[in-house]
């Protein structure tokens, strides 16, 4: 069950948090950054926006041990895609959202 204590979980829930979440993200921002930069570039004055999908669980317990390390690892993604992107004029955010 998705609260069950981690160890009881085993790959499965981890796999779901981080190769299909995290991974996902990651791959869709691999996909998508040589189109954003291309716009930056074309149409000065705008700064297309990264979103990263993330959730207050990469700050604080929630859930489960995977899906707290899976969010962490959201906001980390979107600080450090931040800082090589800047040189693009390409802002990004890690977006909590409710």
């Amino acid at each position: 069950s998705f609260r069950d204590d981690f160890w009881m979980q085993g790959a499965e829930m981890w796999d779901a948090c981080h190769g299909v979440g995290l991974r996902g993200a990651y791959m869709t921002c691999c996909e998508s950054v040589p189109l954003m930069i291309d716009t930056a570039a074309r149409d000065k004055g705008s700064r297309p926006l990264m979103v990263i999908i993330s959730s207050f669980g990469g700050k604080s317990y929630t859930f489960n041990v995977a899906y707290g390390v899976g969010k962490a690892g959201a906001d980390r993604l979107a600080s450090d895609m931040a800082i090589q992107l800047a040189k693009h004029d390409i802002d990004t955010v890690a977006l909590y959202p409710g």
